[in-house]
């Protein structure tokens, strides 16, 4: 696929540090193997692209932005607000009676843009180890830490915004949305992402994904990391990924047919993994990674797994491939949804995602007596805490989230620092 952007010639340690502040949806990638390439978890399709004119020149980096899946994110991220303001009252319950096809829609089928995420999620892990495969434990523990910091430092951010509106809103209200006062094991546990493994109470909705997400990305990472040892051990370096592959095939059938069909499962990475593989087959074959015929081994996968027990969030999973699959064949990757507010809407929703159920859960308390047989209101007041939501992210975003990318730049380099 071609680079969509522009040319500038940057130093290796400028285009490290100016990549590294770039926002989530960002993968840095040198050919020539002199720099590390760098890549963030989660959400988000790569954006830059490293290729030197020459092995003696400085590199060339190419602005790339891959809108289609900048704008599935930006919608999906939407999507899931709606949901948590349809399915949690009580204005969606007062609101009914106006709407209910479409509240029941968002409520229902709204959560659905999850296994978006999923494969968008497994599309970015693959592409950031395309050409960053730890070659050692001390890479693969600052990845690690590179990976958790990424999600954490807005994360915690929001964790405390979680408490005290759980706090303003009981006392407006009494209602099942509202978290209990945290305990200190359970903050700990939402510290470490490990709040679904243990069985706590989530401190706001929607911050399970994150536990999983991180699940998923570090569990992809560790197990590449080990087939790169046993590849490079056997001489055969350039078979990591084909390699990994072969590991992550019976790990995704396993999910499939088994673990994404107890709801018992919903708690640990496994439970999503089918759809996340799908993410990473895709990126590997348009990166030439893998054969075609291993990423339609990976497509009937799904199909089995559907005609032997159909969901709809797999459908949508298997759709969402195959959709990206062709976008990136026919060059729809940097054209289909492209504009300036799918790329905004893609660069808050990290944000978004986090800061909407706090403020939908403070605006739903404080207009649940007034709103309280008033239809018109309540759906007035559904509106609104989108509307609040979307202000709120774009506060949080320029004041926590993007100077938590300085951060982590930082503590990157400083990790990477050779000891005197």
């Amino acid at each position: 696929m071609n680079a969509v952007g522009v040319d500038h010639t940057r130093t290796d340690a400028d285009v490290m540090t100016e990549a590294e502040n770039l926002p989530a949806t960002t993968l840095v990638d040198d050919p020539s193997g002199v720099m590390p390439a760098v890549a963030v978890p989660s959400l988000s399709p790569p954006r830059v692209l490293i290729k030197p004119e020459r092995l003696d020149s400085p590199p060339k980096v190419l602005m790339r932005r891959f809108a289609f899946l900048d704008g599935l994110r930006a919608l999906s991220a939407q999507a899931i607000v709606w949901h948590h303001i349809a399915f949690y009252g009580p204005l969606s319950d007062i609101a009914y009676p106006l709407l209910p096809t479409v509240i029941d829609a968002l409520a229902e089928y709204g959560r659905m843009a999850v296994q978006i995420f999923l494969v968008i999620g497994g599309f970015v892990a693959a592409q950031g180890l395309s050409r960053a495969v730890p070659k050692s434990g001390a890479e693969l523990t600052r990845q690690i830490a590179k990976r958790y910091w990424r999600l954490a430092w807005p994360y915690l951010a929001i964790l405390m915004v979680a408490v005290l509106a759980n706090g303003i809103a009981s006392q407006w209200m009494t209602h099942d949305s509202i978290a209990s006062p945290p305990t200190v094991p359970q903050l700990i546990a939402h510290v470490f992402f490990l709040q679904t493994l243990l069985g706590y109470e989530s401190l706001s909705s929607g911050l399970w994904y994150l536990a999983i997400d991180l699940q998923l990305s570090l569990m992809t990472l560790i197990l590449c990391s080990a087939v790169g040892v046993v590849a490079r051990s056997c001489g055969r370096k350039e078979s990591t990924h084909r390699w990994s592959f072969v590991v992550f095939f019976p790990i995704a059938a396993a999910a499939l047919f088994s673990w994404n069909r107890d709801p018992d499962h919903d708690i640990w990475a496994g439970y999503y993994f089918g759809s996340y593989f799908l993410g990473i087959a895709t990126a590997w074959v348009l990166s030439d990674q893998i054969p075609r015929a291993w990423y339609i081994a990976a497509v009937a996968l799904a199909a089995a797994a559907l005609a032997y027990d159909f969901r709809i969030r797999l459908a949508i999973a298997l759709v969402t491939c195959l959709v990206i699959t062709f976008a990136g064949i026919t060059g729809g990757l940097e054209r289909w949804l492209r504009s300036p507010v799918m790329d905004y809407l893609a660069r808050t929703s990290y944000s978004l995602f986090l800061i909407h159920f706090p403020i939908c859960l403070v605006i739903n308390a404080i207009l649940s007596e007034p709103a309280a047989n008033r239809p018109q209101l309540a759906l007035a007041g559904m509106v609104l805490a989108w509307f609040v939501s979307c202000l709120a992210a774009i506060g949080f975003y320029h004041g926590v989230e993007k100077a938590s990318l300085c951060r982590v730049a930082a503590i990157h380099r400083l990790a990477a620092r050779p000891v005197s």
